[in-house]
Parts: C-alpha cells; structure tokens; sequence
C-alpha cells in the first residue's frame, strides 16, 4: 500500500502511486482532498485487483474530494464492510479522473420509440451502488407539425 489514509484534514496534491494503492478509511473517508494525482504500472494479469484509490468503508464523506486525477490501469474502488453492503455517500465531489469510468454523476443517451418504460444501467460509471437523486430531460425524436 502506497498511502494509507485513516484521518481526515487533509489534501494531497500531485501524488503519485506506483502499482499500489492509496487507501482511504474511517476517518480518512471525510474532509480529505486527492487531486492531480496520477496511477500506473501494476503489471500485468492483475486487471480485476484492485488497485489505484480505494475506499474502505460504509460511510463516505462529507468532504471527500477525488478529481483531476490519472490513472493509468488502476480505479476508484468502493469497499464495503461486508459484501452487498450500501454505502452512505454525503457530500462528496469524485470527477473528472482522466483513466477512471467511475464517478459519484452518471450520465445516458436512449433513444426509443413508442416506449411507455426506460431502463437505464448506470452501474459501470458509478463509484457506489446506490442513486440519491436522479434528473432526466425528455425531447421529442421527430416533430411533425399538425395542421389547423
């Protein structure tokens, strides 16, 4: 493990982990800042290990903020305490990590006609397992104009 991170206050700026790990828990899931940090070369046949920043907890935040960062192989990783167990996410800013598909936002296109249901799956760009609140903007495929 590169960095270990169990208290908050904290920001780190420009670090670098080299094949490792940078884990945050307890206390270190709030107040803290990780940014313009970068990530790589964990070698080969380690693809589904996690590696990169790692989340150990069932609470995150408030105050966590992961952005800006590179990866390079490795990702945001959310541990639970427990297997299926849904974590608590308050206040927190994860975005904007050039290499990483996984954010606290999420964003689709779907395009369907006659639907009267649409189903979206989210779960590959998300950081945690869980949806708070949820926005959508409904626009018309065609348009044809009725006469009068």
């Amino acid at each position: 493990m590169a960095f270990h991170i169990p208290y908050g206050r904290n920001r780190f700026t420009g670090c670098y982990i080299d094949g490792s790990r940078a884990v945050f828990e307890g206390g270190g899931l709030t107040n803290n800042i990780w940014t313009a940090g970068f990530e790589c070369c964990a070698g080969s046949g380690l693809e589904e290990v996690p590696h990169g920043i790692i989340l150990r907890g069932d609470t995150i935040g408030p105050g966590l903020q992961i952005f800006s960062n590179s990866f390079q192989g490795g990702n945001l990783w959310h541990e639970p305490s427990s297997p299926g167990k849904v974590p608590t996410v308050q206040d927190c800013h994860i975005s904007s990590n050039f290499g990483s598909d996984r954010g606290i936002r999420a964003s689709k296109t779907l395009s369907q006609t006659g639907a009267r249901q649409w189903n979206f799956d989210l779960c590959d760009q998300l950081a945690f397992p869980v949806i708070y609140s949820a926005r959508f903007k409904v626009a018309p495929c065609s348009w044809r104009p009725t006469q009068m």
